[in-house]
């Protein structure tokens, strides 16, 4: 991204992720992606298989949601996480050093 593309950056053209589909995830990206392109993605395939086919077992979201957001995209393979605005919402563990515990979300990315 250029330098001064970045300071362009707006919600209306970035391209937004959010990360963790439970439930916090999932209303925030269902939300979005009810009037912006949004990608929800999650490690759990059987998971992203579930919302691809419009039903949320965990019922945070109701399946009428989900198809009202029209915007809104799953998946489970990370080389689709392209965005400007990641949201993260993946349980991050708290270490006896008050240090994030992030392995598993930053391997994604490695």
């Amino acid at each position: 991204m250029s330098e001064g593309h970045m300071f362009n950056l707006t919600l209306e053209n970035a391209r937004i992720a959010v990360i963790g589909l439970g439930y916090v995830g999932l209303p925030l990206a269902v939300e979005f992606g009810k009037s912006r392109p949004v990608l929800g993605f999650d490690i759990n395939a059987a998971r992203v298989a579930a919302l691809e086919a419009g039903h949320d077992a965990t019922l945070e979201v109701e399946d009428r949601e989900l198809k009202e957001a029209v915007h809104l995209r799953f998946s489970g393979n990370a080389a689709d996480l392209v965005a400007e605005m990641f949201g993260a919402s993946r349980s991050i563990s708290c270490q006896e050093s008050n240090i994030f515990e992030c392995t598993r979300l930053l391997g994604l990315f490695s």
